[in-house]
């Protein structure tokens, strides 16, 4: 599937995104699943083990206990989501371009290098969203701590100044966030390291047009996710109020926390190809406006030789 390489605008871009994830949707979902199936497991083995210790261990053990088995889930799930947006990446390009792929071919492609997309995954996250987390935590930290110390008024005053300063770098986090978006895209790509992936996703967004359309295309995906989430935790919703109706207190069985876990899978699995075709294209499309892309890629389809992905840039955009 060779798709002509041209311009497009953003609406262009979110119909080919969903055009390329119909066409391919149990290719992109199986790549997905990679990640999401990691994490479910994890999440199982975590309720299971809490559930045995909750009536063997003290309070304070229990909650240390899920504490570090979260933290080892996170970590599981950011390495993991890592790799599998890489090979998201590897696979859209290949059908882009007009070039064979599959899941296991895409997985094969990135890992060599997977170490470098998770280090890229965990920098530009810290770098758009660590201020924010910081403050957030020293807001939830003050709140407890300042009463004791400060006055009433005097604290009600900090903390509305704390929580204002949050409310500020929420913004400044999107920005961020915007501006790194196609870093992974650049690093699958072009074979760049990680801080020169975050520079050339800063000079590819470069423009209120480019992030526009980026955070267009985030926020839709946002707003599926959400819905189908929340679509498919509605039996368990109606269960829990039916709970607190007959017996004044909810009671979330092991059953429904199962069932919980089973909608995020499913949900994590079906939409985040969403963002990473998306972005794979929205990069394209910089490229293509600001280096004359479509015009390089086919002189060299029409050379003797046929050169595999991944195609470097010319020296002059990576100032």
């Amino acid at each position: 599937m060779d798709i002509g390489l041209r311009p497009l605008s953003l609406g262009e871009v979110l119909d080919r995104t969903f055009q390329l994830y119909r066409s391919h949707f149990l290719m992109f979902a199986g790549i997905s699943t990679f990640a999401a199936g990691l994490d479910l497991v994890w999440k199982l083995i975590q309720t299971s083990v809490v559930q045995m210790l909750q009536h063997h261990v003290a309070v304070v053990t229990l909650g240390f206990a899920s504490a570090g088995f979260s933290v080892v889930n996170l970590m599981v799930y950011v390495i993991a989501s890592a790799i599998a947006m890489a090979a998201t990446n590897r696979a859209v390009s290949a059908i882009y371009l007009g070039q064979p792929t599959g899941i296991a071919q895409s997985y094969r492609e990135v890992m060599p290098h997977w170490f470098r997309y998770v280090w890229l995954y965990i920098v530009a996250a810290f770098l758009a969203w660590g201020a924010v987390v910081v403050l957030f935590v020293v807001f939830l930290l003050g709140a407890v701590a300042v009463p004791r110390f400060v006055s009433g008024g005097a604290a009600a005053i900090l903390m509305l100044l704390a929580f204002l300063s949050l409310l500020l770098l929420v913004p400044f986090g999107i920005w961020m966030m915007l501006r790194y978006s196609l870093a992974n895209a650049s690093s699958v790509f072009e074979d760049l390291g990680v801080l020169a992936s975050l520079k050339r996703s800063v000079f590819l967004t470069k423009g209120a047009r480019q992030k526009t359309s980026i955070f267009v295309l985030l926020l839709l995906a946002g707003v599926i996710t959400t819905v189908m989430t929340y679509a498919g935790l509605t039996p368990m919703l109606i269960l829990v109020v039916r709970s607190v109706m007959n017996h004044a207190t909810p009671a979330l069985s092991l059953g429904m926390t199962i069932y919980t876990l089973l909608v995020g899978f499913v949900t994590t699995s079906v939409t985040v190809p969403i963002y990473a075709i998306g972005l794979t294209l929205f990069y394209y499309d910089a490229r293509i406006r600001k280096e004359g892309f479509d015009v390089e890629w086919m002189m060299l389809r029409a050379a003797p030789v046929e050169m595999p992905l991944p195609i470097s840039p010319p020296e002059s955009s990576l100032g």
